[in-house]
């Protein structure tokens, strides 16, 4: 089977039981996400404890069941990518000794009511690379068209 970097992808969330959860605003997530921008390096021992005791809940169907949970894009770089053993070695293969592959020990299909058999990881690479190089590249700032506020944006010249 092959994944192409625009396959579709399924989505994930975590709970402590198989059903999602419905969590108070106010409460903590005990993971980072991608907006985040977590430090870079081995999750420490707290996050792994978390990640055992939660369950991953797949949003799409175990037939066919994704390679990757999310697109396999830009967003995988700065968080972890969570994946079929053939995605993560990719990853592991490429960061230079700079990755953490872990189990997902939990993984429930809420649309089949079933748990998943299938191994899936959680590659944290945590190697930085340049992948810009910023004597080629000009800066424009550019508008966003749904809040008007300016950001930066990269274009190769």
């Amino acid at each position: 089977m092959e994944t192409h970097i625009y396959a579709v992808g399924g989505g994930v969330v975590w709970s402590e039981t198989t059903e999602r959860r419905k969590p108070a605003r106010d409460v903590e997530r005990w993971f980072n996400t991608d907006a985040d921008r977590g430090p870079l390096g081995p999750f420490p021992p707290e996050i792994l404890a978390e990640i055992d005791a939660h369950w991953a809940l797949s949003l799409g169907k175990m037939d066919p069941l994704p390679d990757t949970f999310g697109l396999l894009g830009a967003a995988h770089f700065t968080g972890a990518p969570f994946a079929r053993k053939h995605i993560v070695d990719v990853f592991e293969a490429y960061s230079e000794g700079n990755c953490q592959i872990v189990p997902i020990k939990r993984l429930w299909s809420l649309e089949d009511d079933a748990e998943v058999t299938e191994p899936y990881f959680v590659a944290n690479v945590y190697n930085a690379a340049p992948v810009v190089d910023l004597d080629k590249t000009r800066v424009l700032e550019v508008k966003n068209p749904k809040s008007g506020e300016l950001f930066f944006q990269r274009h190769a010249v």
